[in-house]
């Protein structure tokens, strides 16, 4: 039986799709092209889910999560297309500056008080849980050699089979933190006003799933992964 229903597509990004050319003489330069539009972000749907305070001066003022979570909005917003990044490794890296920030704020229990703030922070999750799916469908394209971008520029404490392993585990450990960032977040909220238990069930359920998809790339369940 199958555990998990699939999941809407992330209304923040546009979904990365996938389509090849028959022809034998399709050249790189329209491969890039293609992987760039794949995974650049929509402005359209970007402003019709973003969060929306009053001059930001409406976030609190006790703690410094305001600030926090001002900055990981502008990481969203800013979000590169990950294909085009020069390796990997600088689309990653980009995702931990996020978790930092996201970790922080779900360790802090002063800012569910407001309420403002707290309708910041599903539809916060909800883009960077998209930001890590398609960072996510990179791999797998890595995986199924239709993807030719480094892993890393150093890498020198690894062989060439073993980066793209080495990335992975990377990958899952920041997964893991945003899975685990979302559940502090849902204990910390669940009983406060205007709580959407089903938007942040689907964020919930759409890390762990993310979790286990990583963390069984080399043989995943196409059922269950993206």
């Amino acid at each position: 039986m199958r555990i998990f229903k699939r999941l809407p597509r992330s209304t923040f990004y546009t979904d990365r799709t996938s389509s090849f050319s028959s022809s034998k003489g399709q050249d790189a330069g329209s491969k890039k092209e293609e992987k760039c539009t794949r995974d650049k972000p929509s402005v359209e749907q970007s402003e019709f889910n973003t969060p929306t305070v009053n001059e930001d001066a409406r976030m609190l003022s006790q703690c410094d999560c305001s600030y926090l979570a001002m900055e990981a909005r502008d990481l969203v917003y800013k979000a590169p297309a990950f294909s085009l990044m020069e390796t990997k490794e600088l689309g990653l890296d980009y995702l931990v500056r996020l978790m930092d920030l996201l970790e922080e704020i779900s360790l802090c229990e002063k800012c569910s008080k407001v309420k403002v703030y707290r309708a910041f922070l599903q539809p916060l999750c909800h883009s960077i849980l998209g930001l890590f799916r398609l960072f996510y469908r990179s791999l797998r394209e890595m995986y199924n050699e239709m993807d030719i971008q480094p892993v890393s520029l150093k890498g020198k404490e690894a062989v060439d089979d073993e980066r793209p392993m080495i990335l992975c585990q990377k990958v899952y450990l920041q997964i893991e933190r945003l899975h685990n960032s979302v559940r502090r977040l849902v204990e910390t909220l669940k009983d406060k006003p205007v709580f959407d238990e089903d938007a942040w069930k689907l964020i919930d359920s759409g890390a762990y799933r993310l979790v286990v998809c990583t963390a069984s790339l080399t043989g995943f369940d196409s059922d269950l992964c993206y």
